[in-house]
C-alpha cells in the first residue's frame, strides 16, 4: 500500500455539549449538539465532549507515543485542539449501570483506549480559560487525523468551537462561598490502593484525592475517632456484590505500663493539615462518638452497657502486648476529654464538629449529646437529618443542620423558619440512596449534578452533603453495583491504578452547579435579583419545592431543565450581568 494511504473505512466524529452521557452501543445522538456559541468567564472552564467511531476496529490515541496492537494493524484515530488556553482531554470509561448497561462516567488517565467496530468512544474536553485571557469571540478547532500501521497521518476531519470570553474573572474554588461537604472514607482509599493505613504512601494517595475535593470548593474536613461507625454500611449483609466498606479510627491509643491511656493524634493532624494546604479549612466533622450505628449482625455483644453509645475504640496494651477495645465509660469519656483538649490547645477547638449521620431515635440522641457536653463542653454539634423536629428539639444544641431533600421539601417553610430563626447556623441539604431524581446515579442525566447548585440558590440554603466521595465497592472499576444501592450513590469519582483519583462525568458537572451557586450569588449581592429570577425561570420548572412530593415525586422534567442550551443561556445571562454592575 502506497505511504499514506489508507484502507477503505468509514469514520464519524461529532461534538457534542459536556451534559451527553454515551451509552455503549448507542449511536451518536443527533439532538446533543453544541450551542453555536459557548459562554465562559475568565478563570473559568469550558468542556465539550469528541464522539469516534468507526466500521472497523480502531483505537484511539490522545496522547504523543506510537500504538501498536497485538491485535495486528489498526485504524488509528487521533484527535488534536488547537486553542489560544490550555488544553486537557480524557477518554471516558464506562461503568456498569442497574439496568446491565454500559455508561460513560469515569475520565480515565491513560491515552489510548481500543474499540470494536462501530462502537463510539468519548473524549472530554477541558479549556482552561487564564484570568487575563482576551474578552470577546474565540474559536477553537479539533483537527482529527487518522493512519494504520505505520503509515503517515491524514487530516479527516477539522471541526471548530466558538467561545464568548465575558470580561468577568471566577473566583478560585478556595473562595467560593458554596458550603460543601463530601464525607472523606480515606480507610477505603488504603484498601482500594493496596497500601497501609495512614502511612506515608497512603498519605501521599490521599494528597490526590484532597486536591481534587479543593477544586470542587469543599470545605469540611472528615475525621473518624471510632472503629467502625457506620459499621461498614452493613457490608456484611450484602448480597450484591459483597465489598469491605469499614472505615477505621484515625486516633492511635496506647494503654501504658501504669495502666494510663496515651492518645496518638499525629495522623489525624496531619490529614487536617493536608487539608487546609489546599484550602479546605471550613470544618472538622468528627465521626463515631455520637448516633453510632447497631447492626444486630455486628453488634453480638455490648462491651460498655454504662455507656449510652456502642462505640468501639482499639488499644494496644503494653503490658500484655495485645489489642483490646475499651470497655468501661470512664475510659471513653477520657478519650472524648483529651480529644476536646487536644483540639482546644491546638487552637482549632471552633473549628469542630461533632457529627452524626440520621438519628432516627431522638431519645437516645439527646442522651448523646448530654453525655458529649457533660465531659467535653466546648464540642459543637452537626447533623444530618431526616426529620424537621430534630432542629426544632435541637435548635439550641446543634450548629449546623443537613436536612435530607425529602424532608427538606415536604417541610419547607417550617425549615425556613429556622433558618430566619437561627441565622448564625448553616443549613446545608443532602440527597443519599434516594429519590430517584435529582440526583447524582449513573442512571440520573448529568444535568441533575450541575442542578444541585441551581437547587441550593434557589432555596436560600448555604450547600450541600453528600456521604458518598469514595465509598466504592471492591472493585469499582470492574462493577461499581452494590447492594441496593443504586450504581454510582457510593462514590463520585474513582481509583487509579497509578496511586490517583480518577474524577467522573457527574463530578464536572457539579463542579459547574457550585460556579452557577457563585454566579447567583454574586449577583443577588450587587442587588440583580431581577436577573436572578430570570436564571431561576429558566431552569427550574417548578418553584414550589414544597409540590416535589406532593403526593408523589415529580417527574425530572417537571423539577429542572435538561436542555443544555438552558444552561449555556443561563451562563451568558449571569455573566453579562456581573460584567455590567
Amino acid at each position: 500500500m502506497p505511504k499514506g494511504v489508507l484502507s477503505s473505512m468509514s469514520i464519524s466524529a461529532k461534538l457534542v455539549h459536556d451534559a451527553y452521557k454515551l451509552t455503549l452501543n448507542y449511536h451518536i445522538p443527533p439532538d446533543a449538539s453544541l450551542p453555536a456559541s459557548l459562554a465562559a468567564a475568565k478563570n473559568d472552564t469550558v468542556s465539550f465532549q469528541i464522539l469516534l467511531q468507526a466500521d472497523q476496529r480502531y483505537c484511539v490515541n490522545i496522547g504523543q507515543s506510537a500504538w501498536f496492537s497485538e491485535k495486528g494493524p489498526l485504524l488509528c484515530i487521533r484527535p488534536e485542539i488547537s486553542a489560544f488556553c490550555p488544553v486537557s482531554l480524557n477518554i471516558e470509561g464506562f461503568v456498569v449501570d442497574d439496568d446491565d448497561t454500559r455508561k460513560a462516567d469515569v475520565l480515565l488517565s491513560e491515552p489510548i483506549v481500543e474499540a470494536a467496530a462501530n462502537m463510539p468512544t468519548a473524549i472530554w474536553v477541558e479549556l482552561h480559560i487564564p484570568k487575563d485571557a482576551p474578552v470577546g469571540p474565540a474559536k477553537v478547532s479539533v483537527r482529527v487525523f487518522t493512519s494504520t500501521h505505520y503509515q503517515d497521518e491524514l487530516l479527516a476531519e477539522t471541526l471548530e468551537i466558538n467561545l464568548n470570553i465575558l470580561d468577568y474573572i471566577l473566583p478560585d474554588s478556595k473562595d467560593f462561598s458554596f458550603y460543601l461537604d463530601l464525607w472523606q472514607h480515606n480507610s477505603n482509599i488504603a484498601r482500594k490502593h493496596e497500601v497501609a493505613l495512614w502511612s506515608d504512601r497512603h498519605f501521599a494517595i490521599m494528597e490526590s484525592y484532597v486536591r481534587s475535593l479543593a477544586e470542587l470548593g469543599q470545605k469540611s474536613i472528615t475525621i473518624i475517632a471510632s472503629e467502625v461507625p457506620w459499621r461498614g454500611q452493613s457490608c456484611f449483609a450484602n448480597q450484591r456484590n459483597p465489598s469491605n466498606l469499614f472505615e477505621f479510627s484515625i486516633i492511635g491509643i496506647t494503654r501504658a505500663s501504669d495502666g494510663h491511656f496515651i492518645y496518638d493524634y499525629t495522623a489525624m493532624q496531619r490529614y487536617i493539615d493536608l487539608c487546609g494546604a489546599y484550602g479546605i479549612a471550613g470544618d472538622i466533622e468528627v465521626f463515631g462518638l455520637v448516633n453510632v450505628n447497631r447492626h444486630p449482625d455486628f453488634d453480638t455483644a455490648v462491651l460498655c452497657a454504662d455507656y449510652p453509645e456502642p462505640i468501639l475504640l482499639r488499644y494496644y496494651d503494653t503490658q500484655d502486648h495485645k489489642y483490646h477495645y475499651m470497655s468501661h465509660a470512664r475510659d471513653i469519656e477520657d478519650y472524648i476529654t483529651s480529644l476536646e483538649q487536644y483540639f482546644i490547645r491546638t487552637h482549632q477547638i471552633s473549628q469542630v464538629r461533632i457529627a452524626a449521620d440520621e438519628p432516627g431515635d431522638m431519645a437516645k440522641y439527646r442522651e448523646s449529646l448530654c453525655k458529649i457536653k457533660t465531659i467535653a463542653p466546648h464540642f459543637i454539634f452537626k447533623t444530618a437529618i431526616n426529620h424537621a423536629e430534630f432542629i426544632k428539639e435541637f435548635k439550641d444544641s446543634i450548629n449546623d443542620f443537613a436536612p435530607f431533600i425529602h424532608c427538606l421539601c415536604t417541610e419547607y417553610e417550617t425549615l425556613k423558619t429556622f433558618q430566619e430563626q437561627l441565622p448564625d447556623k448553616k443549613f446545608l441539604w443532602y440527597v443519599c440512596c434516594g429519590p430517584d431524581h435529582f440526583n447524582t446515579f449513573i442512571r440520573s442525566h448529568l444535568l441533575e449534578s450541575r442542578f444541585i447548585g441551581i437547587f441550593t440558590s434557589l432555596i436560600g440554603f448555604d450547600g450541600f452533603l453528600r456521604w458518598n466521595y469514595t465509598v466504592w465497592p471492591d472493585n469499582p472499576r470492574a462493577d461499581i453495583r452494590y447492594g441496593s444501592f443504586p450504581a454510582g450513590d457510593t462514590n463520585f469519582v474513582y481509583p487509579s491504578a497509578s496511586g490517583g483519583v480518577l474524577l467522573s462525568l457527574r463530578y464536572k458537572q457539579l463542579q459547574k452547579g457550585i460556579v452557577d451557586f457563585e454566579l447567583l450569588a454574586r449577583l443577588r449581592a450587587a442587588g440583580q435579583d431581577a436577573l436572578v429570577r430570570r436564571v431561576y425561570n429558566l431552569l427550574v420548572k417548578n418553584q414550589q419545592v414544597v409540590d416535589y412530593f406532593q403526593p408523589d415525586l415529580l417527574p425530572v422534567e417537571q423539577i429542572c431543565s435538561l436542555d443544555y442550551a438552558d444552561y449555556n443561556q443561563a451562563r451568558a445571562l449571569m455573566l453579562a450581568g456581573l460584567v455590567e454592575k
